[in-house]
């Protein structure tokens, strides 16, 4: 984008006294108002937290020339406030070098209001004549009136008053009652601890009256019971002692076995002897297990 390369003609000249008026600053640039074609003062004033803002001005001269001429004369000038201090302007170019056109649009509707339709309506209601006002009893025999012909229009029963609100009230009323309804008609489920107690009333009575019942706790005992029996007779089988026949014809009822493989020459070995006491006359009798002691002369030889 380009910049505009005409040349400025447009300055401001700031640090007025903040009291200073317009006509005392045209008169102090006088000599150059008709070298100018724009002209806009800006008063100062104070703010809302009591600080003094400046005034300003802003000019547009015809020639570039004339600019030159303003600063250097102009700039050695000294406005006085009303205390007397002494103001220096400072002249510098405008930010903004372009100046509004004197031209103004106007409007196509300027001195057409005497032909517009709703102004000749709004005259038309303006001068018709106004109609007595009712008083308080005129105004309850007109609505006794109007309430007498709506009661014969239904007939003879007074329609009732109803809006939108009501109806929106209607219509949420008739929709809860048609869910309950609906809600009704379904079997209701009992609760939870209403089932419970009930349970628990049949496993009563059937107790007093001597008949299982087979509810929860019972059901329960039962599988206990079950489980302790198979305990136990797991126990007993574990426990049942182990049958040796003896051979038959033999001499000897006793029968040494060595279980962690004593050496031969009968030494001291870690061993563990299992006898078994069989019945005279050649006849096996099964008898009862027992360790014998570790160690010995003759530990780990059968006999």
């Amino acid at each position: 984008q380009m910049k505009d390369s005409r040349p400025k003609t447009k300055v401001v000249i700031r640090r007025l006294p903040f009291n200073l008026t317009e006509d005392a600053f045209l008169s102090a640039i006088e000599n150059w108002k008709e070298h100018s074609d724009f002209f806009y003062y800006v008063p100062g004033k104070l703010n809302k937290a009591g600080e003094i803002v400046l005034a300003r001005a802003y000019i547009n001269f015809r020639e570039p020339s004339f600019v030159f001429d303003f600063s250097e004369k102009f700039s050695s000038h000294v406005f006085l406030d009303s205390k007397g201090g002494e103001h220096k302007p400072i002249i510098e170019y405008a930010p903004f070098q372009k100046v509004p056109k004197g031209r103004r649009r106007q409007d196509p509707r300027q001195g057409t209001i005497e032909t517009d339709p709703d102004f000749l309506q709004f005259l038309e209601k303006l001068n018709a004549p106004k109609e007595p006002r009712l008083t308080a009893e005129q105004q309850l025999e007109k609505r006794l009136a109007e309430e007498r012909e709506l009661i014969a229009a239904s007939g003879g029963v007074m329609p009732p008053v109803t809006t939108p609100l009501l109806e929106d009230l209607k219509a949420k009323k008739f929709a809860k009652a048609q869910k309950l309804q609906s809600q009704a008609r379904l079997p209701k489920r009992p609760s939870d601890r209403s089932e419970r107690r009930k349970r628990q009333k049949e496993r009563d009575k059937a107790k007093e009256k001597g008949v299982k019942v087979e509810g929860g706790t019972e059901k329960r005992r039962e599988r206990s019971r079950r489980r302790d029996d198979k305990r136990r007779k797991k126990k007993e089988k574990d426990a049942a002692p182990t049958s040796i026949s003896a051979p038959s014809g033999g001499p000897s009822d006793v029968l040494n076995t060595s279980m962690n493989g004593a050496t031969a020459g009968g030494g001291a070995a870690n061993t563990q002897d299992k006898e078994y006491s069989g019945g005279s006359g050649g006849g096996a009798r099964p008898g009862r297990l027992h360790a014998q002691p570790r160690g010995g002369a003759g530990a780990g030889v059968p006999s």
